[in-house]
């Protein structure tokens, strides 16, 4: 499967990496998608065993999973701080400016929010066992749902179009953290309404219903 940046567009990996964070069950973060990574090239003379053999594909779908697996992303040095010597798969061409070293003290960076949404996760047993419930929404671009736990209330919405938009709200809420990471922690959102750019999600605490 293919790397989030590839597979759903660099546009929308905050939302997916909101809406991973907050859901029930177990949330599987695969290396590389909490700074958008993308799935590498790999010519076909690379290999994941050794130099020079071509890599093991399943003959019915002609794919394989090197482009998947390129050496992680750790700053803009020679191969990227993952090793000292050529690795046996390449790396992505964009490595000087994707990569840990940059994103790590970027407060509004893709790796800190995956940071602060696992925080919260880890922090709320709203998050960790809470009910799933869905709320409507009039916008087929808007996700919306709400975890419940022992009497707290956490509202969680996406939006997944590529416009901006305003929807109502259940209740009056606080800000936990939006996907852009721009919002304050703590402000509280009065008249039951909410903004949302393209592809932007918020984790909201209900304070009424």
């Amino acid at each position: 499967v293919s790397r989030l940046a590839s597979r759903i567009g660099k546009e929308r990996i905050r939302a997916a990496a909101m809406l991973l964070l907050t859901l029930r069950g177990i949330p599987f973060i695969y290396y590389g998608d909490e700074i958008g990574m993308e799935n590498g090239i790999i010519p076909p003379d690379s290999g994941e065993h050794s130099p020079g053999k071509p890599s093991k594909r399943i003959p019915i779908f002609n794919f394989g999973r090197d482009a998947e697996r390129t050496p992680m992303q750790w700053d803009d040095s020679a191969y990227s701080g993952f090793s000292t010597h050529e690795p046996w798969l390449n790396l992505i061409t964009d490595y000087k400016a994707v990569n840990v070293k940059n994103q790590q003290d970027d407060p509004q960076s893709l790796l800190n929010l995956y940071r602060t949404l696992i925080h919260f996760r880890n922090n709320s047993k709203t998050l960790q066992k809470g009910s799933y419930v869905p709320v409507n929404s009039k916008s087929r671009d808007i996700l919306m749902f709400m975890r419940e736990y022992e009497g707290e209330k956490l509202l969680v919405i996406i939006n997944y179009g590529g416009k901006q938009i305003e929807t109502d709200l259940p209740s009056e809420v606080e800000i936990i953290c939006n996907s852009s990471l721009d919002k304050k922690t703590g402000e509280r959102l009065t008249g039951r309404k909410i903004t949302l750019r393209p592809n932007e999600g918020y984790l909201l605490k209900i304070l009424e219903s």
